[in-house]
């Protein structure tokens, strides 16, 4: 129960780092956090993706950004009341955004 404890401080610095727009710290602390995978509670597994994946994105990887939001939004079906609503809104459009279908990753640099 401890390490729940844990993960949910340490998502909530995450949290904090990427409002502050302090990506790279952020991306530190997730991956950091990507050891402690085992311990999360569903909920928390979708904070983690989300987080972790809206970083990437911020940080100009598409890749790493679609993995983590399409993990993100897979789970967000079984833990609907996780994200809010602003969240799940920045959650589609960002996958949206990224999705091949849109136009080459090249042509947004």
């Amino acid at each position: 129960m401890f390490g729940c404890v844990g993960v949910g401080r340490d998502l909530h610095t995450v949290t904090e780092l990427y409002r502050d727009a302090r990506y790279e710290a952020a991306q530190a602390w997730c991956a950091a956090l990507g050891l402690e995978y085992a311990d999360m509670t569903p909920a928390q597994r979708v904070t983690y993706h989300y987080m972790t994946g809206m970083t990437a994105y911020r940080l100009s990887q598409p890749t790493e950004a679609t993995h983590e939001l399409a993990l993100a939004a897979h789970a967000v079906r079984e833990q609907p009341n996780v994200l809010d609503t602003a969240q799940l809104t920045v959650l589609y459009r960002t996958l949206e955004e990224l999705s091949p279908t849109q136009g080459s990753s090249s042509s947004q640099r």
